[in-house]
């Protein structure tokens, strides 16, 4: 830790963070994530995303939303711009979930191939991994 309270963590390999409760991030200014290859966000309920401004999706090929249910879109105006918009239509394609890539890593404590999750009081993770920061 720096003097004026900033703290760097870099690992060679995997870090893995595991709370039998809640995880809560939080800055006074901006959250950044970047990934060289995939993020992936899975929820065992519901996700939830709010901005008090614009909230913007960018993909840099196709875009998908499969809804099982109902999909429902509530704006002051809409508006789609396209070069051929298909709804129901012979062009369209369909949605499916199977042509969505699916978070394939379950979260849970030693599962996965990095062995992610690990929990302390397991007699398999050594003692050597626990680091304890005192402020």
């Amino acid at each position: 830790m720096s003097a004026n309270g900033k703290i760097d963590i870099y690992a060679a390999d995997s870090i893995s963070v595991h709370s039998e409760q809640d995880l809560n991030f939080k800055a006074d200014r901006h959250i950044n994530l970047e990934a060289g290859e995939n993020v992936n966000i899975k929820s065992g309920n519901r996700i939830s995303v709010e901005s008090t401004t614009n909230f913007q999706l960018k993909a840099g090929a196709d875009g998908l939303i499969t809804c099982v249910g109902s999909m429902n879109i509530a704006s002051a105006e809409h508006r789609e711009t396209a070069a051929a918009i298909h709804m129901n239509s012979g062009g369209a394609v369909a949605a499916t979930a199977g042509s969505t890539p699916s978070i394939t890593r379950v979260p849970g404590p030693g599962s996965g191939p990095e062995k992610e999750n690990k929990n302390p009081l397991d007699e398999n993770y050594s003692s050597r991994h626990i680091v304890n920061v005192i402020a």
